[in-house]
């Protein structure tokens, strides 16, 4: 955290999801390529996209959360210090942007797999 605001994973951005709109932190992160692609593939779903500023609190409160990295690709957040985030699965949009990501010739082994997270 910086001062209370989520920026990045050590090897991985984050994503929040609200409705039909992904918010990406903006303080302090690293250009990643699959975010920069997962953009695209937003857009090409009908979403849309926020670069903002992300409260801590924010994780759980949110719809989704997903985990994006070249390796992960895009992976569903369920928990965060053991509270749910959303409903506690993955969003239906989750495969949705796995495929979309991968439509665009991005593909990890590793992407299926649901993440557990502590902050």
């Amino acid at each position: 955290t910086n001062n209370g605001f989520v920026t990045e994973g050590v090897t991985s951005n984050l994503l929040l999801q609200y409705g039909e709109t992904l918010v990406t932190p903006a303080d302090e992160c690293l250009p990643g390529i699959t975010l920069r692609t997962l953009r695209r593939s937003a857009k090409t779903l009908g979403l849309g996209w926020e670069k903002r500023r992300v409260a801590v609190e924010e994780l759980t409160d949110c719809d989704a959360l997903y985990i994006a990295s070249s390796i992960r690709e895009i992976v569903p957040v369920v928990s965060v210090d053991g509270q749910a985030v959303g409903d506690g699965g993955p969003s239906s949009w989750a495969k949705r942007l796995l495929d979309e990501l991968r439509r665009y010739g991005h593909v990890s082994a590793s992407a299926e797999a649901t993440t557990t997270t502590k902050s």
